[in-house]
């Protein structure tokens, strides 16, 4: 049971990261009206 949580553990906490960052990078861009020609939001690639 242990190796089943802590194989779950090992992928959750990268995916949620990955997530978090692609979130971030949205928020930065469109709140700070970044120029989409230097560096585009994510939802616009």
């Amino acid at each position: 049971m242990c190796a089943v949580s802590g194989r779950i553990f090992g992928l959750v906490i990268p995916l949620v990261f990955g997530l978090s960052l692609l979130f971030i990078w949205e928020i930065v861009t469109r709140g700070a009206n970044v120029p989409q020609v230097l560096l585009p939001s994510f939802s616009q690639i």
